[in-house]
């Protein structure tokens, strides 16, 4: 594995990406096509509405989730429900968060990998909230994009921990990982009614994901494979060379405290703060790495 593939290595956002998330993004189709379906069902939801007020018309009946739609096999709402929205404030909040930090998974995770894993968090944190509420909750009714919308809030922040972003648009910087964290404290222990369970599992969901390395799409992602191959590898024996064959190893102490170095740097003062022969030690030393593994 080379250096560029390192996450440390990708701790700033992607390129052209401003902190308050409204820059320009590598890619953002997926994105863009789950808000404008998101906004489409919140128009049909208060066009059907039966009162004014009130969006339980007959979108809102055929697309939400409940346990009971669960035992008639009604399975298209574990995906449909995250397409409805309670009410605009609901329906913003989980847009502006799709937007500014579902563009950075799409710019490392591809867009229809970003579109799987969506969908699949979505799935995941329905299903896990219906089953915790089964009794003790009956007949709840639950819709809206924040299990998936917190899956990708976490998978962000793990690709991309330092970060620099702003809080709605207080002009502060936080890094992306202490801004996840705090989403997530406010999407579970939140008072009102909220589908608490529904944000924690969308939010395991993503970190599991990210940790295991598997593509929806088939396949695993490069770091998935080199973490699980770096765990095997551990796990393997040394070989012994045959009596009185001493491996030759070279040195690498001071490449490697230098790279500690510029990476060190790097993380303080952002990549564009290296120098060209900075940048050539980390280039050698990818190649170093490539060659040991």
């Amino acid at each position: 594995m080379g250096i560029h593939n390192r996450d440390y290595y990708r701790d700033e956002a992607p390129p052209g990406y401003r902190n308050d998330g409204f820059g320009q993004s590598p890619s953002d189709r997926t994105v863009r096509s789950l808000i404008i379906a998101c906004a489409i069902v919140f128009f049909l939801q208060n066009f059907t509405a039966d009162r004014a007020g009130s969006l339980s018309g007959s979108v809102g009946r055929m697309l939400t989730l409940t346990a009971e739609n669960l035992q008639n096999w009604q399975l298209w709402r574990l995906v449909t429900y995250g397409f409805c929205h309670g009410d605009f404030m609901h329906l913003f909040f989980n847009m502006i968060s799709l937007w500014v930090l579902g563009r950075m998974v799409e710019s490392v995770r591809g867009s229809r990998e970003t579109l799987w894993f969506f969908l699949a968090a979505v799935v995941v944190s329905g299903l896990v909230q219906i089953l915790w509420d089964w009794n003790s909750v009956p007949g709840i009714n639950l819709l809206g994009a924040s299990g998936g919308v917190f899956g990708l809030i976490v998978l962000a922040a793990m690709h991309f921990p330092r970060a620099p972003m702003q809080l709605m648009f207080i002009p502060i910087n936080i890094e992306l990982r202490y801004m996840a964290i705090l989403f997530l404290v406010l999407g579970v222990f939140a008072g009102g009614n909220v589908a608490h369970v529904a944000h924690f599992s969308g939010a395991a969901f993503g970190a599991v994901y990210y940790l295991s390395g598997f593509r929806l799409g088939g396949g695993r992602s490069s770091r998935g494979s080199s973490l699980i191959s770096g765990w095997l590898s551990r796990l393997k024996p040394r070989p012994k060379p045959p009596k009185g064959v001493q491996l030759y190893e070279p040195p690498t102490e001071n490449l490697d405290a230098e790279v500690d170095r510029i990476l060190d740097k790097m993380n303080t003062h952002g990549k564009s703060s290296l120098s060209p022969e900075e940048q050539a030690t980390l280039d050698r030393a990818s190649q170093e790495y490539r060659k040991r593994n």
